[in-house]
Order: structure tokens, then C-alpha cells, then sequence
């Protein structure tokens, strides 16, 4: 993983290296050195454009129904565009989705953007009431509900770690619930 202090250029120069023989994941974690805002005039879709010209495999991408206020639908599909279509014999880049992913937003996630997906949800599997395992069986249990097409609280009827995770995160149904319960958690 890099981060985005180290710039473009580093990403760049390290995708080219044919000694890299790993996958790069690209962060922009905005920490002040390459900021996407509309302040800074530069918008989130086109440093996304930017990441895959430069090179990187994955890239961090703030999920509108995750932690990030700002975050929009619209935004992420535009990145999710912009990190797949066509774009000069560039390779794609994958898209983690991430902040404030946890069990209970794996449908919604699955319905918008598709089956072919990474999930970030490193919170979510090491803060879950049975630790690291009990949230991984937890994310694998959801993401099975949601391709068989079975209602999350169904499934979790079944299987412990599922239903302890929406206990404690829920199972929101809109962007607006979700953002409602994050916030009431901090």
C-alpha cells in the first residue's frame, strides 16, 4: 500500500519497476499533500483518472454509504468509471471500497456496484464483539446472504457472527440511516 504522500511520481516510478512483482494499492488518504476537493480544484474523479494513469492496481475508494459524510453515489460511480472504462490501453483499477464498511451495508453494496467488488472493512473485522475471526466469518456470512438474495436478518437467524455484527453496526437500508447510525456511534 502506498499512501499518498508519496505522490504520483512514486506510484508511478513503482508500477514501472518490473522488480515489483505485488500488487500496489493506492490510498489517498488526503493527509494534507494531495487533497481532492472542491476547494483545491481538484476533484475525486479525476485523481482517481490520475491513480490509474500513474499506474496503481487498486485504490482506496470512500463509499458513499460508509463514514465519509462528503461522499456521494454519483461520485463514486464516476470514479468507479473513470478506474474501469476504457482509457489509452490503461489497465483498470480496482476500487476497495472502504470507511465505515461493515456486515450490514453488503447488499447496498452488492446491488450499486456489482458482484465484482473489494471490500475494505478492516474495522469491521477486527471490531467485531468476537474479534478478528468472528468478523471475518461475519463479512463472509453477509456477502453470502446478499449473492443468494436472502434479507440479512434472515440469514443471521442462522448464523451467530452475522447476527452479532448487526447488532452492533445494523443493517441500515438508506445512505441517510447509515451516516445517522455512524454518527450516533462515535
Amino acid at each position: 500500500m502506498l499512501d499518498s504522500s508519496a505522490g504520483l511520481g512514486m506510484l508511478r516510478m513503482l508500477a514501472e519497476d518490473p522488480s515489483i512483482k505485488v500488487p500496489i494499492l493506492y490510498h489517498p488518504c488526503f493527509n494534507g499533500t494531495m487533497v481532492a476537493s472542491e476547494k483545491s480544484g481538484l476533484s475525486f474523479t479525476l485523481l482517481a483518472k490520475l491513480i490509474r494513469m500513474a499506474g496503481a492496481d487498486a485504490m482506496i475508494l470512500f463509499s458513499y454509504i460508509g463514514k465519509i459524510p462528503s461522499v456521494t453515489k454519483d461520485t463514486d460511480m464516476q470514479v468507479l468509471a473513470q478506474t474501469s472504462g476504457p482509457l489509452q490501453g490503461k489497465k483498470a483499477t480496482a476500487c476497495v471500497l472502504a470507511a465505515g464498511i461493515h456486515p450490514g451495508l453488503v447488499p447496498t453494496l452488492l446491488e450499486d456496484f456489482g458482484p465484482d467488488i473489494i471490500i475494505g472493512a478492516g474495522g469491521a473485522i477486527h471490531g467485531h464483539p468476537d474479534g478478528s475471526r468472528g468478523g471475518a466469518k461475519a463479512m463472509r456470512q453477509a456477502i453470502n446472504a446478499a449473492v443468494e438474495r436472502i434479507p440479512l436478518e434472515e440469514h443471521a437467524a442462522k448464523h451467530r457472527e452475522l447476527k452479532m455484527a448487526l447488532e452492533k453496526w445494523g443493517a441500515p437500508k438508506t445512505v441517510e440511516e447509515s451516516k445517522r447510525l455512524y454518527t450516533l456511534r462515535r
